[in-house]
């Protein structure tokens, strides 16, 4: 995984090619190669999700996120969520909490993240 430095944070870029992600072994799996680079963020590409990946209820997101953050770390999801948001009022909220708290972010674009961290 590609490693970059946004605003003094060390992040590691999951690629947006390959298989979908989802399971908490996939976070696991991010984690760790945030734990080989000392990263303070992983930058996740919402096309790497599995379709039920944002289907709240399904516990998906949860203990994806609960694994990545567990060690202290933030992770940023970035892509278009429009479509999951709109048909979801519960994805919705909890997008916009995260967001407010900042230790899960959800942003449409890279350049939105740059600008969410400075």
């Amino acid at each position: 995984m590609e490693a970059t430095t946004i605003h003094g944070t060390l992040a590691v870029l999951c690629p947006p090619g390959g298989p979908k992600l989802g399971s908490e072994q996939d976070a696991l799996a991010l984690r760790g190669a945030g734990d080989e680079q000392d990263a303070g963020l992983i930058v996740v590409p919402v096309e790497r999700m599995s379709p039920e990946f944002f289907t709240l209820g399904n516990g998906m997101l949860d203990a994806f996120v609960h694994r990545l953050t567990r060690a202290g770390r933030r992770v940023a999801f970035v892509g278009d969520l429009a479509d999951s948001i709109a048909g979801s009022a519960a994805l919705a909220d909890f997008v916009r909490r995260s967001n407010e708290e900042g230790v899960v972010l959800f942003v449409r674009t890279r350049e939105e993240l740059v600008a969410r961290l400075a």
